[in-house]
């Protein structure tokens, strides 16, 4: 929680492979420079300005969420927009985010223009996202099948040479380290066990990305990472719904949907997304 250190410490000591990498008097105190001193990349973060001049498609996606929900709350996303869920934890975001997979992969069924590719990024990776038994690259590629197979391949057939290639290019592009390839998932470090969940969502031909709070006990250098690519696989036209219980990932969405008791109380744009508004739009009790 690097927030809570940055507005509490008068001095903070870094550690790096057991030694004392810095010691932070108050005056040098930043995120950043924690980051820094822990050997980790600083990215800019993400800014109104930089979401403005990203070119959005006039195609949007709408579904109705929570109790009734035909009646419920109404959650909209445009091409290329990165839409975040808020809000007290267990307030009903899992079981929007749920919904809305289920409503996007019938439409997939289906045949036009309202078909939805969608893909999804467990937060709970050892019980919803990893195959623990499987490879590293297996866990990586096999959504990517499933999509080589509706573009053309005879059932039961694998492209073992285009999976290498598809496994080599996200690999390096999310930077997976500690392993080769064929080693087991489980021989990764849980920050690198959450990169091959990304990489196995955006290696598909998924348009729509949903992301159950992926970044929950991730270390600060896979997060950034991670933020960046959101960035930038938005800039490229997909869409993200994003539940985070860190309200500083706020900053990095074009709008956020408050949750409480499985219906939304406010809708705010990321500029709005201070701890006293999200406070009071989490214990509001009326639907916005």
């Amino acid at each position: 929680m690097l927030g809570e250190i940055e507005r509490v410490a008068d001095r903070v000591l870094v550690m790096r492979d057991g030694t004392a990498a810095a010691i932070l008097p108050r005056a040098e105190l930043t995120q950043d420079a924690i980051v820094r001193a822990m050997g980790q990349h600083v990215e800019v973060s993400a800014t109104s300005e930089a979401r403005a001049q990203v070119q959005r498609d006039t195609t949007h996606y709408s579904w109705r969420v929570g109790p009734a929900a035909a009646a419920g709350s109404k959650i909209e996303a445009a091409r290329g927009e990165v839409v975040c869920f808020a809000g007290l934890a267990g307030q009903g975001q899992t079981d929007a985010l749920l919904a809305i997979y289920q409503a996007a992969t019938r439409r997939h069924l289906q045949r036009g223009k309202n078909r939805q590719r969608v893909s999804f990024v467990a937060g709970d990776r050892a019980d919803d996202g990893i195959f623990p038994l499987w490879s590293i690259g297996q866990n990586l590629d096999v959504r990517w099948l499933h999509g080589a197979n509706q573009s053309g391949w005879r059932r039961l057939i694998v492209d073992a040479a285009g999976a290498r290639a598809i496994v080599q290019k996200w690999r390096a592009k999310i930077g997976i380290r500690g392993a080769a390839m064929s080693a087991g998932i489980l021989s990764l470090s849980g920050g690198n066990q959450q990169k091959v969940l990304f990489a196995r969502a955006l290696a598909s031909d998924a348009e729509l990305i949903l992301m159950d709070d992926p970044t929950r006990g991730v270390d600060i250098g896979t997060k950034r990472d991670i933020y960046q690519l959101v960035r930038d696989e938005a800039a490229n036209g997909r869409t993200f719904i994003w539940y985070t219980t860190e309200n500083d990932e706020l900053a990095y969405c074009d709008r956020a949907y408050v949750f409480r008791s499985g219906r939304v109380t406010r809708v705010l744009d990321a500029d709005q997304c201070d701890e006293k508004t999200l406070l009071a739009a989490s214990f509001e009790e009326q639907p916005a």
